[in-house]
């Protein structure tokens, strides 16, 4: 019998539910929380800083913001921590910046190497906010009745048919008033005769603090419907945090001598 195989996901299942009330899988648990040693190691990097004393400010913040969050948010304990790491992690590159400004002006190794490090910062809001904050609830409607979910509400109006070949779609109409405004959604659920076997068409609004979806799931004789209804937040700083990381690194790439770019250049020649 394997010990490890059925120990350690057993403790590790143990703790989440002291921590959390999410259900979370083993390996996102795992991955989360090596990603939070990452940050805080960057946090914490020697290299970075000149006076170790400059670290008790962004400790300090960060311990702050996980008290704070412990309190007032019910999210789960790794996204308070995430966010606790982040806190820290951009206090202390501000200091950084703010008793070190003259040694970064100019040198673009110095600029990419910040670069490097702001979008993961940016990206573990996004990862923290998209999973830890997720808001999913499956609610049932009545045509021209209304259900609340989370700071929106969700008004069934009227529902019609399109027949094509080989596919019938229920198109459903929906009013949605919340912080995105009044809107009017069509979500989609379609039914294909030959390969017996539904599809649903989301309807998806983004913004900068968080995107709404709206999927229909399903229709009763009634023509009551189910619709799945998901508030996801800061999905868009991944992808912000995504395209100046792949900018940090180009210009990390440029900054380094044409000695130290012509073997980054021939050991990935050598992978490939």
């Amino acid at each position: 019998m394997n010990f490890r195989r059925y120990y350690i996901p057993f403790v590790w299942r143990l703790f989440l539910k002291a921590v959390s009330d999410t259900p979370i899988s083993f390996y996102e648990y795992v991955f989360g929380v090596f990603g939070i040693l990452v940050l805080l190691i960057l946090a914490i990097n020697p290299s970075l800083y000149t006076r170790k004393v400059l670290l008790i400010p962004g400790s300090v913040c960060g311990l702050a913001v996980l008290a704070l969050m412990l309190f007032l948010c019910d999210y789960g304990f790794l996204t308070k921590l995430s966010l606790a790491v982040c806190a820290m992690l951009t206090v202390n590159l501000i200091i950084e910046l703010a008793f070190n400004y003259k040694k970064h002006i100019g040198n673009k190794k110095s600029v990419a190497v910040l670069l490097l490090h702001a979008p993961l910062i940016i990206m573990v809001v996004g990862f923290a906010g998209s999973m830890g904050m997720l808001l999913n609830s499956d609610v049932t409607i009545e045509k021209g009745n209304t259900a609340v979910v989370g700071k929106y509400e969700v008004k069934y109006r009227n529902l019609y048919w399109k027949e094509e070949p080989g596919k019938t779609t229920a198109v459903s109409v929906i009013g949605v008033s919340g912080p995105k405004g009044k809107l009017q959604l069509k979500p989609e659920l379609s039914y294909y005769q030959k390969m017996k076997i539904s599809h649903s068409r989301a309807v998806i609004k983004s913004g900068l603090g968080e995107d709404l979806y709206i999927i229909f799931e399903g229709i009763d004789d009634k023509d009551n419907i189910t619709l799945k209804v998901k508030i996801v937040k800061f999905v868009s700083l991944v992808w912000i945090g995504s395209i100046l990381l792949l900018i940090g690194t180009i210009l990390y790439y440029f900054s380094e001598n044409k000695k130290t770019r012509i073997l980054i250049k021939n050991i990935l020649e050598q992978e490939v």
